[in-house]
């Protein structure tokens, strides 16, 4: 099931098993919220174990998960950002499958890969939200603060950051305080307190590669580092972008299927295939390339970090 459809599906059943997992970190967390609530209203502390890497034993989890809960309807046993192994799997089946129906367990990861025990239990898509559902999101939040927002400094705030609503929700209350109840969020506000995401100032540094203009292409690159954004995030995120590109113009889907094979916005495909017109696929293809020669000599430190992306975009321009 879809994020925004989970809470009327709360209404009518609880699940013995979830699996949580998608781009979003914040829909992520409140899905876990809202299961979590569900079934624990009177004693969190004794009724909630939470399991990551660091503390995962997979027979103490399957100890949590048969144990009787304390004067409420269920126990959750959370599995949050762990690297199953397959002796874990086969526990893990075998106890999803005859589960105790007195508790809730849930998988939760960004990308949750283990079709075994997927198939065992109910997913919860926390992929980014459609445009209309993060703007009517985004809406309630300020509303709640007592708080107007023109419509273009709504548009520049989400393209800011990056429709992400975790990112966005800090922002929000920051500009909420800004502005004091009563108040409105004009575009101003946003442009001057508001941190550009990475993605988004990529995003940009893209429209100068297209455009082969240097200058600002090393004028927002000085910026981005000068504020402590780190060189290897920046190349990072860079041939994500290149990579997005390549794959938007040799897939044949539509926007929407590629837009949800890649977990993104509709919207950013759109953008990105525009910018990909100004390169052919061999042109791609050749900087993924270069991209991938330059992070091995990276790791070999056959070249620093900075001047190693500096080095990247010069080679696309030229």
């Amino acid at each position: 099931m879809k994020f925004e459809e989970l809470k009327s599906s709360l209404k009518d059943k609880i699940f013995n098993a979830y699996v949580i997992s998608g781009s979003d970190a914040y829909l992520r967390d409140s899905a876990q919220k809202q299961i979590t609530n569900k079934c624990v209203s009177v004693l969190p502390d004794f009724n909630v174990n939470i399991f990551n890497d660091e503390n995962f034993d997979v027979d103490k989890v399957l100890e949590c998960a048969n144990s009787v809960p304390m004067m409420d309807e269920k126990r959750v046993v959370v599995i949050a950002d762990v690297s199953l192994q397959p002796s874990h799997t086969k526990k893990l089946q075998e106890y999803l499958k005859n589960p105790n129906e007195s508790c809730c367990m849930i998988f939760k990861s960004e990308k949750f890969e283990n079709k075994q025990i997927l198939a065992l239990c109910e997913l919860v898509d926390c992929n980014v939200l459609s445009e209309k559902l993060l703007t009517q999101t985004v809406m309630q939040k300020i509303n709640k603060n007592d708080v107007k927002i023109e419509n273009t400094a709504l548009k520049i705030l989400l393209e800011y950051c990056n429709f992400d609503l975790m990112n966005i929700d800090n922002e929000i209350k920051k500009l909420c305080a800004y502005v004091n109840r009563g108040g409105t969020i004009k575009e101003k506000d946003v442009k001057e307190l508001v941190h550009k995401h990475l993605e988004y100032s990529v995003f940009e540094l893209n429209n100068f590669i297209v455009q082969k203009n240097a200058e600002k292409s090393f004028e927002l690159l000085d910026a981005l580092i000068a504020g402590k954004e780190s060189p290897q995030n920046i190349l990072v995120v860079l041939l994500s972008s290149f990579r997005r590109m390549f794959f938007s113009v040799t897939n044949k889907g539509t926007n929407k299927e590629i837009a949800d094979m890649l977990g993104v916005k509709e919207y950013s495909i759109v953008v990105t295939k525009r910018l990909a017109q100004k390169f052919t696929p061999k042109k791609l293809k050749q900087i993924l390339d270069l991209g991938s020669e330059i992070d091995h000599k990276i790791k070999l430190s056959q070249m620093n970090d900075k001047d190693a992306l500096y080095f990247f975009v010069a080679n696309i321009i030229s």
